[in-house]
């Protein structure tokens, strides 16, 4: 399975040295999981999305892209929001399904 590991990674500033002392392993193992040598289990998952401030989800590349950009930025911010906020985003949704609202916004 392919992964953003190595992006991730890097877009948050890491050597592999210094991701896997905070996820307490060694360089190797995790070139290993960037290069698809070793399988990623979820709980590596969890331990790599909570070292890289990211949804485990993030992690994962899937083999087709299926997310617009327009849904992609949606589903970031989102996961950013705390409880409440995220209730009040899916009741004002649930809401605006309810509602005629014109193709053209």
């Amino acid at each position: 399975m392919k992964t953003r590991l190595k992006e991730l990674r890097k877009a948050k500033g890491l050597t592999l040295s210094a991701l896997a002392e905070r996820t307490g392993t060694s360089n190797q193992h995790i070139s290993h999981l960037e290069n698809g040598r070793r399988r990623l289990t979820t709980e590596w998952l969890d331990k790599l999305a909570r070292e890289l401030q990211c949804h485990p989800f993030d992690v994962l590349e899937p083999d087709v892209p299926y997310l617009s950009a327009q849904e992609d930025f949606l589903l970031r911010v989102f996961r950013e929001l705390t409880p409440a906020q995220k209730a009040a985003i899916a009741g004002a949704v649930t809401e605006l399904k309810t509602k005629s609202v014109p193709d053209a916004l």
